[in-house]
């Protein structure tokens, strides 16, 4: 099987374990890389023998004409939407860290261009490479009728992420969108969204950017169907949660275990589940033999349009004060 020919955007932060991921696969041979640190870019350059480039579109260019496949991307929407759309100009693949885009608008018109073009567009879903958490939801607590997720993020609002042009959003886009998407994911689109943020400090207090520090928000997926999300940043330490309760018992994924009690015997099971490292692991395999195969790509950037309806809505509820509905952002055009 021929290897396939890989550039990797982004080797900061998440960008780390997408290096180690693909270095490691047979699938994947790695012919470039692109960080906007020219240290950080030349240390990994100089370290694995392959070619750093200080400009994206230079490697789009000429790379393009060398049989590049894959575009694996560890950069932030603002920084890369635009290469996004080159990347599908230029017929290659493109394999994006959540979130892809902003907003609805933006992962539309980014969708759009690589049905044009028939190539793949996947946003990662680490959770998704993992089946026994969603078998276990399903076949345990049976139909899930209430969710509660927290999560805590270290990320600050230093930088892009404090400008809300740039970023799109604070904490629940850069900091809760992977438990927002297994919420939608698992239940399906809510019918109505209500939403509060807030930023850090008392009332009255000046700040210096315009993305929030905290977000609680409510979902109506039905009469009979609700769950919540609360998320905030500046945490000594990342974590996440999420509770997920049906009419069979209730289970609970954490970044650690993903526990099951059933109601029928009241007997708790834990389950080691997959890191970060060896979940992207996972899907970055799973999308190269997908493409190997010319198969459906799992979680393909249309697949996340709930998701990013959802966190619009949400934003808009949070300046109006009301219930939002949701369906409405994914039938605007």
């Amino acid at each position: 099987m021929r290897k396939l020919k890989v550039a990797l955007l982004g080797l900061a932060d998440d960008g780390q374990h997408y290096l180690s991921a693909i270095r490691q696969d047979d699938l994947f041979e790695l012919i470039a890389v692109y960080d906007r640190d020219v240290n950080v870019l030349r240390d990994i350059s100089e370290s694995t023998g392959v070619r750093g480039y200080e400009d994206i579109r230079s490697l789009i260019v000429e790379l393009s004409h060398d049989g590049l496949d894959v575009l694996f991307i560890a950069l932030e929407p603002y920084e890369s939407y635009e290469f996004v759309q080159m990347a599908a100009g230029a017929g290659i693949a493109v394999f994006h860290k959540p979130p892809f885009a902003r907003n609805v608008s933006e992962a539309r018109s980014l969708v759009a261009c690589f049905q044009s073009a028939g190539l793949p567009l996947v946003v990662a879903r680490t959770w998704h490479t993992d089946p026994s958490l969603s078998l276990a939801l399903i076949e345990e607590v049976g139909h899930v009728q209430l969710a509660t997720a927290e999560v805590a993020s270290t990320k600050s609002a230093a930088g892009w992420r404090g400008d809300s042009v740039r970023a799109g959003g604070g904490v629940l886009l850069h900091g809760a969108y992977a438990q927002l998407d297994m919420l939608v994911s698992v239940m399906g689109l809510p019918e109505e969204v209500f939403a509060q943020c807030a930023l850090t400090g008392q009332a009255g207090d000046v700040h210096n950017y315009d993305t929030e520090d905290m977000i609680a928000l409510a979902l109506r997926f039905s009469t009979h169907r609700a769950a919540t999300l609360t998320a905030y940043r500046n945490a000594h330490t990342s974590r996440s949660r999420i509770r997920w309760v049906g009419p069979r018992g209730v289970a609970e994924t954490t970044s650690e275990v993903f526990a099951v009690r059933t109601t029928s015997d009241n007997v708790e099971e834990d389950r080691q589940v997959i890191s970060s490292i060896s979940g992207i692991s996972k899907a970055l395999h799973a999308f190269g033999v997908a493409l190997h195969n010319h198969s459906k790509q799992v979680s393909a950037g249309e697949d996340h349009l709930a998701t990013l309806a959802v966190l619009e809505a949400a934003y808009l509820s949070s300046r109006t004060g009301a219930s939002e509905s949701v369906g409405r952002f994914l039938t605007a055009e």
